[in-house]
C-alpha cells in the first residue's frame, strides 16, 4: 500500500523552507481499519503527527505512552525550558548523572561540527543570547567583537565524562542544540514506535514538519509531495511539485524566514555563523533527504550557513544524504542523487539512467605565468535555448565575460546569482567527469529530442576555447560515445549518452 502526504515548503510557513507533512491523498484501499493517524499541538512548541499501518487499539496505546516519551525528552533536552537538564548545565557549567540523551546529543554536535568543517555548532547559545539583546536595545554589536568571540567559543572544549554521566563546559559556551535535538526526539520516537509494535507496516513520526518514514518492506513506499518555492515568488522557478518515493528514511528542512529579525531597518537572520557569531547573509534554504532524521537535521542546519557551492559538494561527500538548496533568489540546485527519489505521476518508473556522462580535460599548459583557466559547460535545447548549466568554473565576474557565448546566454543579474551561488573554484590540469540527470534549470525533466553540449574555456593571459557538439536524449537503451578535441584550453573530451 502507497500513503500520501504533501510536504509543503513556502515563505510564509512557520519557517522558511519548512516542511509542513499533511494527508493529501490515499487511494482506498489504503483507508481500512488498519491506518491509524493522531495528531497532537504544542509537542516541542510546534505539532506531533503520527501515522500507522498497524492493529488501531495497538497503535492507539503506542501513540499515548509515545506522548509521555516525548514530554521526558523535551524535560532533557528543551533550551526553552530553564528547568531542562540542558538549561541547569549551562547554567551551573557542570553537571553529574546526566541523563544518557544529554550526552549522545552532546556527542553528536561535536561530530557533526567537525563532519561539517564547523559550520554546525551547538556551543552558539550566548552568541544568540547577545544578539536577542540586541535586538531589544536597538544596537547592533561590533562585528569585530563578535568574530573574536565566536572564535573563542570555538576553541573552548566540552569535557564528558562517560563514567559519571557528566559534562564541563567551557566558560563562554552555552548549549544550543536546536539544530540537532528535533531530529534526534523524532529519530527515538521512531524507535519507540517500531519497539511497541513490531509487526506495524508503516510508521511516520512527524514533528514540525522534520519526519522520518518507516516501511516494513523497502518496496513500500510513502509519497511525499515537494513542493519547493523561491521566497520570492515572482522568481520563482520551481513551482511544479516534486513527489518523492521514501521508506526507511527521514526529511528535514531549514531556512531564514519569518524567525528573523531587524535592528535598525537591518534585516538579520535568526541563524548564526558558527566561525564569527554573525547572521548568515543572503543564505541557503535546504531540504535534506538523510538515512536518519538526527543527520538530516544536522545536515539542513549546517547547509544554511555554506553556499549553495560549497553545500552541494558536502552533500555529494555523505553517504545516503541527498539534498536540494535554493538562494533567496530563486536560484536552486539539487544533488547528485536527488533526481533518482522524484517520481512525478505514479506509473513513472524512478530509475532513469543517467541522461548524459562529460568527461573533459583541463590541459597542462607551461608557461611563464598560468592561470587556471575558466570553464563554463552547458546545454541548449534545438531552439537554442539554454537548458542547464551543467558547471562553471572561476568565480570573477570580469573573467567569467571572457567566455563570450556563455556570457550571452544569461542576463546581468543571472550572471551574478550564477557566480555568487553556483561557481566553483577553477581546477588544476587533469581529467575530470560531470553527470547530466536529464533535468533543466527549472527542475522539470527534459523532454526528449536534439540537444547541444556546450564546452567553453578562456584563461587569463591565455588562449580561449570553444567546442560544441550534438546528441539525441532519448529512451533507448544503446548508450554512445563520441570524442572530440579542444584547440588550446581543453583537452580531449567524450560524451556517453
Amino acid at each position: 500500500m502507497q500513503t500520501y502526504n504533501l510536504l509543503k515548503i513556502h515563505p510564509k510557513s512557520v519557517k522558511a523552507m519548512l516542511l509542513l507533512l499533511t494527508l493529501w491523498a490515499l487511494p482506498a484501499h489504503a483507508q481500512d481499519k488498519q491506518r491509524f493517524n493522531a495528531h497532537y499541538d504544542n509537542v516541542l512548541g510546534t505539532s506531533l503527527d503520527v501515522t500507522i499501518m498497524a492493529d488501531q487499539a495497538d497503535a492507539e496505546q503506542a501513540v499515548s505512552e509515545l506522548i509521555v516519551e516525548i514530554a521526558k525528552l523535551e524535560s532533557i533536552l528543551s533550551t526553552w525550558r530553564p528547568d531542562s537538564e540542558i538549561s541547569q548545565l549551562n547554567k551551573h557549567r557542570t553537571a553529574v548523572k546526566l541523563a544518557p540523551q544529554v550526552i549522545d546529543v552532546i556527542e553528536l554536535c561535536q561530530q557533526w561540527f567537525k563532519k561539517s568543517s564547523q559550520h554546525f555548532s551547538c556551543k552558539m547559545g550566548k552568541l544568540k543570547q547577545m544578539w536577542q539583546h540586541a535586538k531589544r536595545t536597538g544596537e547592533i554589536p561590533s562585528r569585530i567583537d563578535t568574530r573574536y568571540r565566536a572564535r573563542d567559543i570555538n576553541d573552548q572544549k566540552i569535557v564528558i565524562d562517560i563514567a559519571q554521566n557528566s559534562v564541563s563546559l567551557g566558560q563562554d559556551i552555552a548549549l544550543d542544540v536546536d539544530g540537532i535535538a528535533k531530529g534526534y526526539i523524532i529519530d527515538t520516537a521512531l524507535d519507540f514506535l517500531k519497539d511497541k509494535l513490531p509487526n506495524a507496516q508503516k510508521i511516520k513520526v512527524d514533528i514540525g514538519g522534520d519526519a522520518a518514514y518507516y516501511s516494513a518492506d523497502q518496496q513500500d513506499k510513502w509519497l511525499v509531495g515537494v513542493n519547493q518555492s523561491s521566497i520570492n515568488d515572482l522568481n520563482s522557478s520551481r513551482k511544479d511539485i516534486d513527489h518523492l518515493a521514501l521508506s526507511n528514511v527521514a526529511i528535514a528542512s531549514s531556512g531564514h524566514n519569518n524567525r528573523g529579525f531587524s535592528i535598525k531597518h537591518r534585516q538579520f537572520s535568526h541563524i548564526l555563523t558558527p566561525r564569527d557569531g554573525w547572521p548568515v547573509i543572503d543564505g541557503v534554504y535546504a531540504t535534506v533527504i538523510a538515512p536518519d532524521a538526527t543527520t538530516a537535521d544536522a545536515v539542513a542546519t549546517a547547509l544554511t550557513v555554506k553556499t549553495l557551492a560549497q553545500g552541494i559538494d558536502w552533500v555529494n561527500s555523505l553517504d545516503n544524504v541527498e539534498a536540494i538548496l535554493q538562494l533567496p533568489s530563486g536560484v536552486w540546485q539539487a544533488s547528485d542523487k536527488w533526481h533518482s527519489l522524484v517520481k512525478h505521476n505514479a506509473n513513472e518508473d524512478l530509475q532513469r539512467p543517467i541522461a548524459l556522462s562529460v568527461t573533459y580535460a583541463i590541459k597542462n599548459i607551461v608557461a611563464k605565468e598560468y592561470n587556471r583557466p575558466y570553464v563554463a559547460i552547458w546545454l541548449t535545447n534545438d531552439k537554442r535555448e539554454k537548458v542547464r548549466d551543467l558547471l562553471l568554473l572561476g568565480t570573477s565576474t570580469r573573467w567569467a565575460r571572457e567566455n563570450s557565448r556563455w556570457w550571452r546566454s544569461r542576463t546581468a543579474i543571472d550572471h551574478q546569482l550564477l557566480l555568487d551561488g553556483l561557481a566553483r573554484q577553477t581546477r588544476r590540469p587533469g581529467e575530470y567527469q560531470i553527470n547530466w540527470d536529464g533535468f533543466d534549470d527549472n527542475g522539470t525533466y527534459a523532454a526528449h529530442g536534439t540537444y547541444t553540449l556546450h564546452i567553453e574555456a578562456s584563461r587569463e593571459k591565455g588562449s580561449h576555447d570553444y567546442l560544441r557538439v550534438k546528441f539525441e536524449h532519448n529512451a533507448q537503451s544503446t548508450r554512445q560515445t563520441i570524442t572530440n578535441q579542444g584547440s588550446h584550453e581543453i583537452g580531449q573530451f567524450s560524451l556517453t549518452h
